[in-house]
This record gives C-alpha cells, sequence and structure tokens, in this order.
C-alpha cells in the first residue's frame, strides 16, 4: 500500500464564509504529517481601455494599497485559523483567481491541494463552473474541497472515512489513499459498492469487497464493507449522510471531450451534491 504523507500543501483561500474552514483542514493535514502550508489569495481588476496614462497610474496606486490592505485581512485570518506550530508563507498575486492557481500549481507542484467550494446548485451548476472544481480538470494531486464551509465553529476532525469502490484501477489507488488516511487517523473505513443493476446477486460482489483491501490495514483500522443497490452517485451521498463520515475519498477520472476536459458523472455529482468534504485523486487515462 503506498502511503500518502504530504510536505507541501497549496491552501487557495477567499476572504469570505469559506476561507476559516478551507485553513482549518489545511491545518489538520499540516500537523499530522508535518506538512508546509502555502496561502494563496488573488486579486485581480482591469482598468477600462479608456483610462488616460494619469487614470492608470492612478489606478495602479489604488491596487497596491487594496492588495496591501487585503494581505493584513489574510494574515489575521490565517492566524486565527491555523495552529501556532504549522508552517506557513502568504502570497497575494495580482491575477485572476483560477490563473494563480495554475501557475503555483505549475511552480511548486504540491502534494495536495486544500480548498473551498461554494457549492452553487441548480442552472448555475449545468456545467461545473467553481474555482475548486476547474482546478480538478488540471490537477496532478490529491484535491481536498471543503463543502461545509458555513460553519464558523467547525474543528475539522477524521474518524469515519468513506472510499467509493467500482474495482477500477482508478479505485484501488484511491482506496490506497483512503487506507493511508485512515491508518494515520485511527478512522473508520467504509468501502461502498453500488450495484446499479436490481437482478444481480450481491453476495459474489461482497466477497470481492471483502478482498479488496490488506490484511494490514485491517489490523490498523476499524474496514466495513458496504453493499447497496441503486445510483451509484445517490448511494454514496446518502451513506455518507447516513453514517455521518467526516470525508469521502474517491478518484476523478479527466475524460477528454471535444477540447474539453470533463469529469466521470458519479464522481462530478458526488463533488457537486456532497455535504461532505470530497478527498479527489485525479486520474487521467493514456
Amino acid at each position: 500500500m503506498s502511503v500518502f504523507a504530504p510536505t507541501y500543501i497549496l491552501c487557495p483561500v477567499e476572504l469570505d464564509f469559506t476561507g476559516p474552514a478551507v485553513l482549518k483542514w489545511a491545518s489538520l493535514f499540516a500537523e499530522k504529517y508535518g506538512a508546509q502550508v502555502r496561502i494563496l489569495h488573488s486579486y485581480w481588476m482591469e482598468w477600462p481601455r479608456y483610462f488616460t496614462s494619469a487614470q492608470e497610474k492612478e489606478f495602479v496606486g489604488q491596487t497596491e494599497q487594496r492588495i496591501a490592505a487585503i494581505s493584513s485581512d489574510i494574515r489575521r485570518m490565517v492566524d486565527g485559523a491555523l495552529h501556532p506550530n504549522v508552517s506557513r508563507d502568504i502570497a497575494v498575486l495580482e491575477a485572476p483567481t483560477v490563473q494563480a492557481v495554475f501557475e503555483e500549481m505549475s511552480r511548486t507542484l504540491p502534494d495536495l491541494i486544500v480548498m473551498g467550494s461554494h457549492g452553487r446548485s441548480g442552472l448555475k451548476r449545468a456545467r461545473l463552473g467553481s474555482v475548486a472544481e476547474t482546478v480538478l480538470y488540471e490537477s496532478k494531486a490529491p484535491v481536498f474541497v471543503v463543502k461545509d464551509a458555513g460553519n464558523d465553529s467547525l474543528s475539522p476532525q477524521i474518524r469515519r472515512i468513506l472510499a467509493p469502490v467500482n474495482f477500477t484501477a482508478l479505485d484501488r489507488e484511491s482506496t490506497e489513499l483512503a487506507e493511508s488516511l485512515a491508518s494515520a487517523f485511527n478512522a473508520r473505513l467504509y468501502l461502498l459498492h453500488a450495484q446499479e443493476r436490481a437482478d444481480e446477486d450481491l453476495a459474489p460482489v461482497r466477497q470481492r469487497l471483502c478482498q479488496w483491501v490488506s490484511g494490514d490495514t485491517r489490523s490498523n483500522c476499524d474496514v466495513v464493507e458496504v453493499v447497496r443497490k441503486g445510483n451509484a452517485a445517490e448511494e454514496i451521498l446518502l451513506h455518507a449522510d447516513e453514517e455521518d463520515v467526516d470525508l469521502i475519498v474517491m478518484g476523478a477520472e479527466h475524460k477528454p471531450f471535444l477540447e474539453i476536459t470533463t469529469l466521470g458523472t458519479t464522481s462530478e455529482r458526488v463533488i457537486r451534491h456532497s455535504s461532505k468534504p470530497v478527498l479527489v485523486l485525479p486520474w487521467r487515462k493514456r
């Protein structure tokens, strides 16, 4: 089993209700693994093309003042959310958010990205549009998407982990990631397979699921196998709520569609609609 042990965490944050929760989750991982946290915030405004040179100079001066004020606000938020012993550095970049995150990903090669999602629904999410999910299309590192970010009193902990299994190579890697986390945090690990064919015998599926993890994992944490009938995404979300898991660990296959990169349908639906944080392991099929 491969061991998950991040040493460098990239943490894009906003100055809104999502920021403290994102930082607290990053702090949890940083404390456990002794990792350094890179906090990133972007600020970007474009001035109209009709601005005169004098107006452009005034605009640049106002932007510098604004970035200085934002930097101060970010530091206060970080000091209030990150454990004092966590090594951190803060960058406020003048760039569009997605561009700033992509540049940091390419430059620093993080082992883990922790970021929030505003969780828009309905027609606004007919296509995935949040920054977090856009990052998922390009990231080579696992991405931890914080969903319940409106609870200021959140003290994150990892006691119960849900790992969906459909017996693919990607599931093997995401399960190993979940196993490593469960062992590190002494958490209960739920392995869930959703059988969408109503007429299929579940006994062989359950037996295969019981053989999915190693004996070493079972000696380090409590493993529970669950087989449910129904749509995969719906059953994952239902079980996550019923057992009040602390996070879902799953893979997301990057599928090229014309000139657009998309995620697998089940992964996409879970990331969109889960009330629990989702740790996503990206996978590009070769």
